[in-house]
Parts: C-alpha cells; structure tokens; sequence
C-alpha cells in the first residue's frame, strides 16, 4: 500500500530533469549541445508559428438610447459569478453582492443605469 502510495506521489511531482530529447525526426540526441540546439529549435517554431485567425465582423453601432438595466438582468449576471475570483478594478468581491441580496441589486442597477444615462 505505500509503494503505491509513493509511486502516485512521484508521479505527481514536477519533472525535474529530461533524461532524453529526440530529434525534430525522431532520433534521441545524446549530446548535450544537439539537446540544447533542439530546445532552442522548438521554442522558435512553438512562438513563432502563425495561426489562421477569423476575421472580427464589424458591429453596428447601437442607435437610439441605450434600455435601462432591469434588476432582474442585474440579478442574474451576479448569480452567474463564481465565488473565489479575485475582485475586479472596483475591489468589491462577487461575495459581497451576493451577501448584500436584494438592497445590493437595488443600489447596483440604479447606479448602472445612471452610468448608462451619461
């Protein structure tokens, strides 16, 4: 029992050193100057390679006034934040809103809605 103990610790722990490094064709380098040529062969294909990016479409932008926040909408976009964030640029912490229950919405959506009118 502790053999496998020790072996699901092992195997958990962060790999230390690389015992062999192959070739871009498959062949194990063993010296350590082809191992450090391939390690700097592989980060340069790694960051420098291109990928096919979809080009953004252009959004319309919104005419007339902008609908005034509902608590309902208020309500259900913080009971959708996860608990254990980090606080956002405010510091005010997902917690917070959810403890502070209905007066919370209340005061957001008002104050949100007086961001949207100016």
């Amino acid at each position: 029992m502790q053999k496998r103990s020790q072996a699901r610790h092992r195997a958990s722990l962060d790999i230390r050193v690389v015992k062999t490094v192959k070739s871009a064709d498959g062949w194990v380098l063993p010296k350590p100057v082809d191992v450090r040529e391939r390690w700097e062969e592989y980060f340069k294909e790694l960051l420098n390679e291109e990928f096919p990016r979809r080009e953004a479409e252009e959004e319309q932008p919104t005419e007339g006034p902008i609908p005034p926040w509902t608590q309902e909408e208020v309500r259900k976009t913080i009971g959708k934040m996860k608990l254990g964030k980090a606080a956002g640029p405010d510091g005010v912490p997902v917690e917070a809103w959810k403890v502070l229950g209905d007066l919370g919405i209340n005061w957001l959506t008002q104050f949100l809605n007086r961001i949207t009118k100016e």
